[in-house]
Formats: structure tokens, sequence, C-alpha cells
């Protein structure tokens, strides 16, 4: 939730270099609620948040509160593959890939992706 957070204050940042009047993205219960409205997944935050800046304009009232927000629907099907927004993103386990790579196999289980993983100082000085 810290990273999410984070994402939030930067897109604050961001409104703010273009004179809207956000609301406050990162105070309050609306990080909470950006997250469960957004299942923590950044590409349907940013539509979301696109999405109610273009109403917050056109309605004039020029902030964002929970009943704006609430007022917009989004879901994954919104997203735009060209756009790289659904990256990471399946609606269901196996999506967009062959029929036969769907089966379980039994007795094996995707590890985890450890590239990014920090290994701390030690690993780094055995590296080097």
């Amino acid at each position: 939730m810290a990273a999410f957070a984070d994402h939030l204050k930067g897109i604050e940042q961001h409104l703010r270099l273009l004179n809207a009047k956000p609301g406050m993205l990162t105070t309050g219960t609306m990080p909470e609620y950006l997250h469960r409205r957004s299942e923590g997944v950044v590409g349907i935050l940013g539509r979301l948040i696109r999405d109610a800046a273009m109403e917050a304009m056109n309605s004039g009232k020029e902030r964002f509160d929970e009943t704006l927000l609430d007022a917009i629907i989004i879901g994954r099907q919104d997203l735009s593959h060209e756009a790289g927004e659904t990256a990471g993103v399946t609606d269901s386990p196996g999506a967009g890939r062959p029929e036969d790579s769907r089966r379980k196999k039994p007795g094996r289980r995707r590890g985890r992706n450890t590239v990014f993983d920090d290994h701390g100082p030690e690993a780094a000085e055995a590296a080097s």
C-alpha cells in the first residue's frame, strides 16, 4: 500500500503542475478508496483519474471527491492493450495463452519472478 500511496503523490503533483484542482488524492480515506476502486492496478487507477479529471472539467466541479469518482465506471475491460495498460493484468488464469497451456500440470507451480530482488550487500560483494 505504501508504493500505491507514493504513486498517488506523483499523480497529484502532476495534476497540480497542470493547474488542476484534483482534490486530495493522498489524504483522508482517498488512498484506500482509490486502491479499492482500482484493485491496485496502476492502469485502472490511471484511467479512473483521467476519466474523473475529464468529468470534473466538463461538469465545472474541478475537484475530485468520492461522489465524482463513484460516477466513473472503469474496469479491466476498459484497459488499452496497445497502450501497455494491461501489462501483467489478466482477467483469468491463462488468459491470452493457447488452450493447452491453461491446464494445470500436477505438482508444478510457477515460481515468483526474482529478477528485481535485492539480495543484500553480501551478494553484491560476492558478484563483484
